[in-house]
């Protein structure tokens, strides 16, 4: 109810935190992160530009993937194409990010999924270490797909 939205968590998921902020551990160190965005009013290129500068103050070898994604208007329908999905979300208003970076000497992979309502901005992350992302993708994409905004 704090946070404004519902979230399937799968059962080998440990829930630490379910307020504001939804977060759960995964195993192998992976985890996730649900929350209301702290930085609104911003367009997707200006909050990866901001996600970016504060990432490079403590992480080395940030490496984009693919970020800023949408889903595209088809000219001639009016129609968007639904590849970018975040629950309940309309898909003219989700980005995603995935990018990996060294921390301590460790490569992280991160895939994150910006989303907003009229008065609301939500942002979703996932994050493991590089050997171990693919591992648990299907599940969070899983949630991902089941997330209920409010």
């Amino acid at each position: 109810a704090l946070a404004g939205f519902d979230l399937y968590v799968p059962e080998d998921f440990e829930v630490i935190d379910s307020s504001a902020i939804v977060s759960a551990k995964i195993s192998d160190g992976a985890n996730l992160i649900v929350s209301e965005a702290r930085e609104t009013g911003v367009d997707i290129f200006t909050y990866w530009k901001n996600r970016k500068e504060a990432l490079l103050r403590t992480v080395t070898n940030l490496v984009e993937i693919e970020v800023n994604k949408t889903n595209v208007k088809n000219d001639t329908t009016g129609e968007f194409t639904t590849d970018v999905k975040l629950g309940n979300l309309s898909p003219n208003a989700v980005a995603s990010y995935e990018y990996t970076y060294e921390r301590d000497g460790v490569t992280y992979h991160v895939y994150q999924m910006l989303g907003w309502t009229r008065a609301h901005g939500y942002v979703f992350t996932y994050t493991a270490k590089e050997e171990n992302y693919a591992k648990h993708l299907d599940e969070v994409k899983t949630m991902i797909e089941k997330v209920v905004f409010k």
